[in-house]
């Protein structure tokens, strides 16, 4: 494997010229001393060029995002190598299917050590945003002086076993938002997994009951606060009454502690068979937090093709109490997972028939939430959480059609760290409110991540081929100045 890497790698020098190759090998080297000497030039002299920051007030935006200059101006070209590296190795089937054994097998015939120090300058830096809080720092200060915001992510792939470890997982999930607040200058906002702080056992039952009426958001929202209410439900063992129990003190926590830091926390959704459970935990959440401002969000798969009654149901029930709504709307990424699910279940497949399908799905769910915001206001927010040019050009002429401002706080967009920098860069310096979502955490605890990331970009591949296409042009614009 790594012998094919080292072979891609020269491959990608070779549209430069012959001499590029010699000059890659030292780019690593004299970008490391530019980014040092840039963020030194702007924490002294307040120098904006040094990094690229622009003046949100001038910035024009190239709709068509193919200004390669401008969009990887605040990149070295080591990262911009490794980007390229990456992005085409992501290309790569087979090597994603089986990207995680590969990363095992790595481990265990190199040893911890030297596989950590292969894989953490490639594929880890490439994705993640460190392990300590000074590192993460680093990588949120460069953001944050192009324009644009984190949005932190704990690598928790896996649920845990035990009621220990969830607790172990909310003090992790508490430290996320302390960073997050100590961080981020513009609105802080952290991602949370409902499965990192419950059984997803349960959830799935509990999506069940939530689907045929059996518990109502009302129920949950009170039992956050007198989890002997839940005692009252039918149809649960005693057992799992204490695990949601639980799992419902967790969240109250989380959401209580997010509050005093100010921190916005966006629920993930996972996988279609749970995700009603979820949703669920997080409607609740949003009765008990959302009372001035959206501080608990809700996410939808349009990929799914129930994405458009979920979100405006689930809209209408928050804004008829009066309180204020927040969604992120994503495509999805489990797609394989839930067609494969589907025919193991007997049960008629929940994914979009087709990507132009979804694509459809995902613009008429961003134009339903900018109608609803162009009305309510503040109480309505979205991230439009997408790598499709298409879909973010559809949500700012959306945003231009409905007078709803770029600053205004009301739509924020979001990509992945490491992945449509030529659409988060430009966006970020022209004012829009872009965040990146940021996972953090050790080599081996991230491992999962790397694994699911790589897969995810399977289905972003059109975006991709273009991306690796501007890295192309800008690594070349830049040595031909030698």
């Amino acid at each position: 494997m790594y012998l094919h890497i080292f072979s891609l790698f020269r491959k990608f020098s070779r549209p430069f010229g012959n001499a590029a190759y010699e000059r890659v090998k030292l780019a690593r080297v004299l970008s490391v001393q530019h980014r040092c000497k840039a963020v030194a030039a702007y924490e002294t002299n307040g120098k904006k060029e040094s990094l690229g920051e622009a003046d949100p007030a001038i910035a024009t935006l190239d709709l068509n995002f193919t200004d390669h200059q401008n969009a990887f101006k605040t990149k070295t070209t080591w990262e911009l190598c490794r980007a390229l590296l990456v992005l085409r190795l992501c290309s790569f089937d087979r090597l994603v299917d089986n990207s995680l054994q590969l990363f095992r097998l790595g481990q265990k015939v190199l040893g911890e050590r030297p596989f950590r120090a292969l894989v953490k300058p490639i594929f880890y830096d490439q994705f993640v945003a460190g392990d300590d809080h000074r590192s993460i720092g680093q990588t949120v200060s460069i953001m944050q002086k192009a324009g644009l915001t984190p949005l932190l992510a704990v690598c928790i792939e896996d649920g845990p076993t035990g009621e220990v470890g969830y607790d172990a997982n909310l003090t992790t999930i508490l430290d996320c938002i302390q960073m997050a607040s100590e961080l981020s200058k513009g609105r802080p906002m952290i991602q949370l997994k409902v499965t990192a702080l419950m059984p997803a056992e349960l959830l799935i039952t509990l999506s069940k009951m939530y689907t045929y009426g059996g518990i109502s958001i009302e129920q949950v929202a009170e039992a956050m606060y007198t989890p002997s209410l839940l005692y009252e439900v039918e149809g649960l063992p005693e057992a799992e009454i204490r695990q949601w129990c639980r799992g419902l003190e967790r969240l109250r926590e989380a959401g209580e502690f997010a509050q005093r830091k100010g921190v916005y926390i966006l629920v993930d959704a996972e996988y279609t068979h749970m995700n009603p459970g979820i949703s669920l935990a997080a409607l609740a959440m949003m009765l008990n937090f959302n009372k001035d401002i959206p501080l608990i969000w809700n996410t939808y798969q349009c990929y799914l093709k129930e994405a458009y009654n979920a979100i405006t149901a689930d809209y209408a029930t928050i804004m008829d109490k009066g309180l204020c709504f927040g969604a992120k709307i994503v495509r999805g990424a489990y797609i394989n997972c839930e067609e494969e699910y589907a025919k193991r279940q007997g049960v008629p497949n929940p994914v979009c028939d087709s990507y132009k399908d979804t694509s459809s799905s995902y613009n008429r769910v961003v134009e339903t939430m900018l109608h609803n915001i162009s009305h309510c206001g503040e109480k309505c927010n979205i991230i439009v959480a997408s790598h499709n040019e298409e879909s973010v050009r559809k949500a700012i002429q959306g945003m231009e059609k409905l007078g709803i401002a770029r600053d205004s706080g009301l739509v924020y967009f979001g990509q992945l760290l490491g992945m449509c920098d030529q659409v988060s860069y430009p966006l970020g310096q022209a004012g829009y409110q872009i965040y990146k979502s940021l996972p953090y955490g050790t080599v081996e605890e991230t491992l999962p991540y790397l694994s699911r990331r790589a897969q995810e970009n399977k289905s972003v591949l059109m975006g991709a081929r273009k991306e690796r296409s501007l890295l192309q042009r800008e690594l070349r614009r830049r040595f031909l100045r030698f």
